[in-house]
């Protein structure tokens, strides 16, 4: 059963732990919310974008519906994606040229904002300034890649295909602290990975 609750300043659906589950119940209820996403996807490409072999794997086996799949933005961006209809981008921040925040700023500039749809999957020891960084540039999911197991994932897609938003709780928790103490007046100016491994070097 899928249990949501809105965050408070930003509309986001939190997905409840489901807890542990045994291996009969994990395949019933995957399966269930593989048909959920079916019965949701009219008009929708989905697509994965993750430098790492394991999560584009893991992706295709859970979503059968996954249309493309690419290991950096380079290669996102020469895909035929559609010119209409939504689109639905998994990705991680792990990416060489550029992580995260350069993969949803380019994406957003070719195929228009208005149709893109980011689901983050984020590593739980991500640094702050990089966290708060990528949730400035309103992705319309974050989670935490520790958390994805007994179909967590499935739901955060299913949550995005209805149009909703969703936060993992644990990073709600860190960035609600980090911008608790972060001054109004600090903007944050957003990097990419590439350009925050030059600046550590200066």
């Amino acid at each position: 059963m899928l249990l949501l609750r809105g965050s408070v300043d930003h509309g986001y659906k939190l997905v409840i732990g489901l807890g542990v589950m045994q291996p009969e119940d994990l395949r019933r209820h995957v399966q269930t919310l593989q048909s959920t996403i079916t019965s949701l996807l009219d008009g929708w490409t989905v697509v994965v974008c993750s430098h790492h072999q394991r999560m584009r794997d893991t992706t295709a086996l859970l979503l059968p519906q996954l249309q493309y799949s690419a290991s950096s933005t380079a290669e996102l961006l020469a895909l035929p994606l559609p010119e209409t209809g939504q689109l639905l981008v998994l990705c991680d921040d792990d990416s060489p040229d550029g992580g995260a925040a350069e993969l949803m700023t380019q994406l957003r500039e070719r195929h228009g904002a208005k149709r893109c749809h980011f689901l983050l999957c984020l590593d739980a020891a991500i640094g702050g300034e990089r966290l708060v960084r990528l949730w400035r540039l309103r992705p319309d999911g974050i989670s935490c890649r520790e958390s994805c197991g007994s179909g967590r994932l499935l739901q955060c897609v299913a949550v995005l295909l209805r149009n909703g938003r969703y936060e993992d709780p644990q990073l709600s928790d860190r960035i609600r602290q980090l911008l608790a103490n972060t001054p109004l007046q600090q903007e944050a100016v957003v990097l990419s990975v590439k350009e925050e491994q030059l600046v550590r070097l200066v």
